[in-house]
């Protein structure tokens, strides 16, 4: 596109700067800069004032959704297994037990509702049930956990939880909430673990 500013023949020749484009023989503007927005935030008093309580409980609570979709989404549960047994299972495996320990997780609903809880929960959930699989659980009356394979015949050894960030107290705290949701106070399983279909 040619421009002309009208005070010599033929088209301009121009320069642009940040504060438009020139004729660089007459000096004219031929076009006027593109907007130009500035922050002037920091030239500002800041205004300090509490936030209505009523929209506090919401702020936390969306807060927490958030973190729950970023922590106890399908992927993180697929990637605590395979940082805990991606050696023994295949991808589709990993796929398959991944989504019936999340689905477990789910339907007992024994995670704290907090950010730092959420962050870990998946791995020392998948930490806790897998290394029941070793020789599986049973209540006074039906299993809570099932043996699986490959897990029972490859366990990993309860000190290279530590490598992981898991301490034996966790997971220790962590089945016995398992426990209390899974079973009823004489024994009867109710929601036990369902292993995915080979």
């Amino acid at each position: 596109m040619f421009l002309s500013c009208g005070q010599h023949a033929g088209p301009c020749i121009t320069d642009t700067t940040s504060e438009g484009v020139f004729c660089t023989v007459s000096g004219f503007e031929l076009q006027p800069p593109e907007m130009v927005t500035h922050d002037f935030r920091q030239c500002c008093n800041p205004l300090m004032a509490r936030k209505p309580a009523a929209t506090q409980k919401n702020r936390r609570e969306n807060a927490l959704r958030r973190q729950q979709r970023r922590s106890l989404g399908p992927g993180c549960w697929r990637q605590a297994l395979e940082t805990l047994h991606g050696d023994k299972l295949s991808p589709t495996e990993l796929t398959q037990w991944s989504n019936a320990i999340r689905r477990w997780s789910e339907e007992l609903n024994v995670h704290r509702r907090t950010a730092p809880a959420m962050r870990q929960w998946a791995l020392l959930f998948t930490a806790t049930v897998t290394s029941k699989f070793e020789c599986g659980k049973r209540g006074r009356v039906g299993t809570v956990v099932p043996k699986c394979e490959p897990f029972s015949s490859q366990a990993m050894h309860h000190t290279r939880y530590k490598k992981f960030g898991i301490s034996c107290r966790m997971m220790s705290a962590t089945w016995r909430k398992i426990v209390a949701e899974a079973m009823t106070d004489g024994g009867e399983v109710q929601k036990p673990f369902i292993a995915p279909s080979s």
